[in-house]
């Protein structure tokens, strides 16, 4: 589970950096051109440092007992991008505290 918490962090600092390089080109005299572009690139490289936030949130969470350790960054994507929808009814019913 560190591993995979390292990777996220190493990957989000790359995000950032090149989030950082388009707002750059942002704050520059204007080109439409570039612009246009760098404004697409760093909505797009936003968008990734919030989905790797929301991954590195969900490993730093520890899991419910008896569930696979790999499940956690799955729950935490499927969550955002589906809410209940994502989840299976086991899944929602663990995480609302009934019993299954």
């Amino acid at each position: 589970m560190r591993d995979r918490l390292e990777i996220l962090n190493k990957a989000r600092a790359r995000m950032i950096e090149d989030r950082d390089a388009h707002a750059k080109v942002l704050a520059a005299p204007f080109d439409r051109d570039k612009a246009e572009r760098a404004r697409n690139k760093f909505v797009e490289s936003q968008i990734l440092v919030d989905a790797l936030n929301r991954a590195i949130s969900g490993e730093e969470l520890s899991l419910p007992s008896g569930w696979p350790e790999a499940t956690i960054g799955d729950l935490a994507i499927n969550a955002w991008l589906f809410g209940d929808k994502g989840r299976t009814v086991a899944q929602r019913q663990h995480c609302s505290g009934r019993a299954f």
